[in-house]
C-alpha cells in the first residue's frame, strides 16, 4: 500500500492542511473554513495544556473564544449566528444539548488512513 507523508512547518499549517483533506466532504466556504480552523487551533492549545473532554469543548466554544474568533475574522454578531448554523449544518461542529463540539474527524491526528470504495452508476461497489 502506498504511503504519503508530509512535513508540516507549524501547527497552523497542520490544521489548515488537515482541514483541506476533509473539506471536500464538508464543503465549507472560505470563511466557514477559517472559522473552523480557528476553533481547531484553540482546541489544540487547550488540549496541549492538558484539558480533557468535556471541559475541552466547553473552553473551546466559550464566549471569550467565540468573541476572539469573531474579532480575528471580522465577523458581526448576526453573521456569526449564520456561520454558526452553517458549520453545524455541514457537520464540522456538532451541537448536542445546547453545547458545541468539534467533529472528531477534523481534529488533526498524527496518522490517518483512507479507504476508497469505488461505486458505479448501477450501485455496485468494489473494494
Amino acid at each position: 500500500m502506498p504511503i504519503l507523508t508530509a512535513k508540516i512547518q507549524s501547527k497552523e499549517h497542520l490544521v489548515k492542511n488537515y482541514l483541506e483533506i476533509f473539506n471536500g466532504g464538508l464543503k465549507l466556504t472560505d470563511k466557514e473554513f477559517d472559522i473552523v480552523k480557528e476553533f481547531v487551533l484553540i482546541y489544540l492549545k487547550y488540549s496541549e495544556d492538558g484539558v480533557k473532554e468535556p471541559t475541552l469543548s466547553e473552553f473551546t466554544f466559550s464566549n471569550k473564544n467565540i468573541q476572539h474568533v469573531k474579532t480575528v475574522l471580522d465577523i458581526s454578531k448576526q453573521n456569526w449566528n449564520n456561520y454558526r448554523n452553517k458549520i453545524i449544518e455541514k457537520k464540522a461542529v456538532i451541537e448536542k444539548d445546547g453545547e458545541l463540539f468539534l467533529n472528531p474527524v477534523i481534529i488533526p491526528q498524527e496518522e490517518i488512513t483512507f479507504k476508497f470504495i469505488k461505486t458505479y452508476e448501477n450501485g455496485n461497489s468494489t473494494k
